[in-house]
C-alpha cells in the first residue's frame, strides 16, 4: 500500500505544501507570498488535506524541507512540522532541500547531464552543490559548498546547467527553480528518507549550513 505523505517546503519565498497517495493521486499548492510563511502554512495545510479528501491522521508521515535555505522560512516549516507530528503522533521526515531539487531538475534533463543547484547565503556567498543525472534520477558529485561570487562562476566551467532562484550569472545555462516543489519533498522522503518518531523531534532542527548572523550598520 502506498504511504500518505504530508510535504512542506519553506526554504525560500516560496510556501508549497503538498499530500502524496501516489503518482497518479496527489494535491500541491504553491503561494508565492512574501513573508507569508507563518500565516499560511497551516492554512494550506488544511486545504490539500480537504481537497485530498483526508485527515491528518490518515498521513502516514510528514516531509520537511530541512535546507538549505531562508534561515526564518526554515524554522517556521520545521516549527509547524513538529507542532503536526506531535499532536498526531506521525513521524516526521527531513528532506535535503538541495537534493529534493536535484530530483526535480533530473527529471527535465537527459542522462549524464551535469548541474548545480545553488541558492543565496547573503550578498556575497552562495550555497553550491553539483549532480550527474544517471537514469531519471541523480547521484552527488560534490555536497554542499559554501562559495564566493567569483567561486560560484567558475563552477558554471564545469557543469552543463545550474538551477537557481535567478541567473545571477546571466548564463545560457541558468534553470529557473527557487526551491524543490513540495511533491518532490515528498518523493525523495518515500525513496529515500528515514522516519523520525514522533516522540524524538523535540531536538530536531534544520540544516542551516551556515550560522545566521545580523550584520549592523556603522554609526
Amino acid at each position: 500500500m502506498n504511504k500518505k505523505i504530508l510535504a512542506i517546503e519553506t526554504s525560500a519565498t516560496v510556501c508549497g505544501v503538498a499530500v502524496w497517495q501516489s503518482a497518479e493521486k496527489n494535491v500541491q499548492i504553491i503561494l508565492r507570498e512574501s513573508r507569508a510563511h507563518a500565516s499560511k502554512i497551516i492554512p494550506l495545510v488544511e486545504t490539500v488535506l480537504t481537497q485530498s479528501k483526508l485527515s491528518i491522521n490518515d498521513i502516514d508521515a510528514v516531509a520537511v524541507s530541512s535546507g538549505p535555505g531562508s534561515f526564518t522560512g526554515l524554522r517556521i516549516g520545521m516549527s509547524a512540522v513538529k507542532g503536526l507530528c506531535a499532536g498526531s503522533k506521525i513521524p516526521m521526515i527531513k528532506v535535503p532541500t538541495f537534493d529534493a531539487s536535484a530530483m526535480e531538475v533530473s527529471a527535465r534533463l537527459m542522462d549524464g547531464s551535469k548541474f548545480a543547484v545553488m541558492s543565496k547565503v547573503n550578498s556575497t556567498e552562495y550555497y553550491c552543490a553539483q549532480f550527474e543525472v544517471q537514469k531519471n534520477s541523480y547521484i552527488k558529485m560534490k555536497d554542499i559548498t559554501i562559495y564566493s561570487e567569483l567561486e560560484a562562476a567558475a563552477v558554471l566551467a564545469e557543469i552543463d546547467y545550474y538551477a537557481a532562484a535567478a541567473n545571477w550569472f546571466n548564463s545560457p545555462k541558468y534553470l529557473n527553480l527557487e526551491c524543490p516543489s513540495p511533491v518532490f519533498i515528498a518523493q525523495w522522503a518515500i525513496m529515500n528518507g528515514e522516519e523520525i518518531c514522533a516522540d524524538d523531534i523535540d531536538l530536531v532542527e534544520p540544516d542551516y549550513y551556515k550560522e545566521f548572523v545580523i550584520l549592523r550598520k556603522k554609526q
